[in-house]
């Protein structure tokens, strides 16, 4: 219980295993206690502080799988993109150490430098993102760097990086079932793309569709993709539970066949199997 309190001491407003260089941390004064309790604390030996092993070993592990790193990165940019409303007025450029569980919810988040003040996340969609568990949870986290550009370009890249190649979870191979899969979802959309009058150029994505033709994953593959997602109906049809997706984890339980879809401001569409 000892080790425990001194994490939630030492490490606000994120758990995180420290760094090799020493970090500066804020800790929560308890100067205001009863008189009862100052007394018997006075006659009782102070306890031990805990060596940086028990720290760690205290602490959540880091989520290092390359996949379920990608799927967490798209995951939270994809939120924070659709919440950051005030693009431009930002005075200088913010970073931040954001830290998620394997379900995609934001936990907690510091500045990544001295350069970002804390109280600069206001002006940032962060504060309004935070999930706060009702629960003790000692889940792993994965840790992002975040950084919302002045010119109102956002920037999220894995913390540690990539320890390998990311891939897409389980993916279909049943050629014949495929090609069934990519008539189906040609005519899915072709009865619900009408075209963007706000678009200028194509709009590019990867979408995930099951066995029964539902789709359970998307991403864009452009920045338009990204820009006017909103446009298409893509996010209407998303299923992502179809595929086991959801608080267990981001990352496709059951296989998918992957396809490139490519949206015209037009209203034509291309639909192609993804080779991989």
């Amino acid at each position: 219980s000892l080790v425990l309190a001194a994490v939630a001491l030492f490490f606000v407003p994120i758990p995180e295993i420290p760094e090799p260089k020493p970090a500066t941390t804020e800790e929560t004064s308890s100067e205001n206690t009863s008189e009862n309790t100052s007394e018997e604390q006075a006659t009782e030996p102070s306890p031990t502080p805990p060596t940086t092993t028990e720290l760690e070993e205290a602490l959540q592990s880091e989520i290092t799988e390359p996949t379920e790193v990608r799927f967490l990165e798209r995951s939270l940019y994809k939120k924070v993109n659709q919440a950051w409303e005030n693009r431009g007025e930002l005075e200088q450029n913010l970073s931040y150490r954001v830290s998620v569980g394997k379900d995609g919810e934001i936990v907690g988040y510091k500045p990544a430098n001295d350069d970002t003040d804390i109280d600069a996340a206001d002006e940032t969609p962060l504060p309004e993102l935070l999930y706060t568990p009702t629960a003790d949870n000692n889940e792993p986290l994965a840790s992002f760097r975040v950084v919302f550009n002045n010119t109102g370009i956002l920037e999220v890249s894995p913390w540690l990086g990539y320890k390998g190649e990311p891939g897409l979870g389980p993916e279909m191979t049943d050629s014949e079932l495929i090609s069934d899969l990519d008539e189906q979802l040609t005519e899915t959309l072709r009865n619900r793309w009408e075209g963007s009058k706000l678009a200028q150029r194509e709009l590019a994505y990867r979408v995930g569709v099951t066995e029964d033709g539902v789709i359970a994953d998307y991403e864009p593959t452009n920045q338009s993709g990204w820009d006017y997602i909103e446009e298409t109906p893509l996010e209407e049809l998303l299923k992502p539970e179809a595929a086991g997706i959801g608080t267990e984890g981001l990352v496709p339980k059951e296989p998918l066949a992957q396809f490139r879809v490519v949206l015209w401001p037009n209203g034509n569409l291309e639909v192609d199997p993804l080779l991989r």
